[in-house]
């Protein structure tokens, strides 16, 4: 995703069967940067609450944005688990994002 985003939105959109519309695409793109991300950090939702309320820090939910450090957050367990719902192409419930592409 991180060396050409808005392919990979697309993918995802066409993945979900969602009707593709350019402008909302080029919207993503930009909204799915790092920088854009890290400066909206503490709004993400209800759940950023939560886990506030648990000790998590703000700055930990994105860290560098470096490619591949997921492997280093992750156990080989989760790993397997995610690499298992991939390949058998499983849709998973996105919550909230149906909304940002209408």
């Amino acid at each position: 995703m991180k060396t050409d985003r808005k392919a990979s939105i697309q993918r995802i959109v066409a993945f979900l069967g969602w009707e593709r519309d350019e402008r909302w695409v080029d919207r993503a793109v930009i909204e799915s940067s790092f920088d854009a991300m890290k400066q909206r950090e503490s709004v993400f939702d209800h759940a950023t609450a939560l886990l506030l309320e648990r000790g998590v820090s703000p700055q930990s939910f994105l860290r560098s944005g470096q490619s591949g450090q997921g492997a280093d957050a992750l156990s080989a367990a989760q790993t397997s688990d995610i690499r298992d719902r991939s390949s058998t192409g499983r849709r998973l419930a996105i919550r909230g994002l149906s909304a940002f592409l209408q």
